[in-house]
């Protein structure tokens, strides 16, 4: 919500949505670390450098694959900039939780 609520502020302000997408999708990443790390996969271990690490990974994929997804959306199917932002997201959403489940909070790391 963090990412679609700045981007939907920025791209109204004037900026471009690539641009947007950037920061917008930056504002969420650390909000998302710590609701994942704690509420969605339960760990309660320290957190280990390595574990942000791959977090961060992750989240850069999916940035590009946003991004990427945002572009052909709305410049090449013709679709408004907020239902393109909404496909990208649902697709990112996807992306980050499997990557994140599968090789960021791991059994082993909690």
């Amino acid at each position: 919500m963090i990412d679609f609520l700045v981007f939907t502020l920025l791209v109204f302000g004037g900026m471009p949505a690539v641009l947007s997408q950037v920061i917008s999708y930056s504002c969420g990443l650390f909000n998302s670390y710590i609701l994942n790390r704690k509420w969605t996969f339960k760990q309660s271990s320290k957190a280990q450098r390595s574990e942000l690490f791959r977090f961060v990974l992750i989240n850069m994929l999916t940035l590009l694959i946003t991004m990427k997804c945002l572009l052909l959306f709305s410049e090449q199917l013709g679709w408004s900039l907020l239902i393109s932002k909404g496909g990208a997201t649902i697709i990112g959403l996807g992306i980050n939780f499997i990557g994140t489940k599968a090789w960021v909070f791991t059994a082993q790391n909690g």
